[in-house]
């Protein structure tokens, strides 16, 4: 790919337009020319983006037990009705309060 772009961490979807070019130097690259970040709808997906950091007060384990107990429906829940966070043993108020910024 070519051009600057923010980092795109595991579990995270991104769609692109551009067009490949061949580098003399590099050989075939993807010469971005618009990305878009895009929320991810699978269960694995979901699981990796939400335990890859880009949301505080969640890793890979609590990733894994959001995603088992409340499936496809966690980002409304983490929106919408954030106490049902707190069903989960060990996740208390405070780290309520770091997944939801509230």
């Amino acid at each position: 790919m070519t051009g600057s772009t923010p980092t795109v961490t595991p579990g995270e979807f991104v769609e692109t337009a551009g067009i490949w070019i061949n580098d003399p130097k590099h050989g075939v690259q993807f010469k971005v020319q618009h990305i878009k970040t895009v929320t991810p709808t699978t269960l694995e997906g979901i699981e990796k983006y939400l335990g890859s950091g880009m949301v505080k007060g969640i890793g890979p384990h609590f990733a894994k037990r959001l995603v088992k107990a409340f499936g496809e429906d966690v980002f409304d829940i983490i929106e919408a009705t954030p106490d049902r966070l707190m069903e989960l043993e060990g996740i208390g108020k405070k780290r309520r309060e770091k997944i939801t910024f509230a």
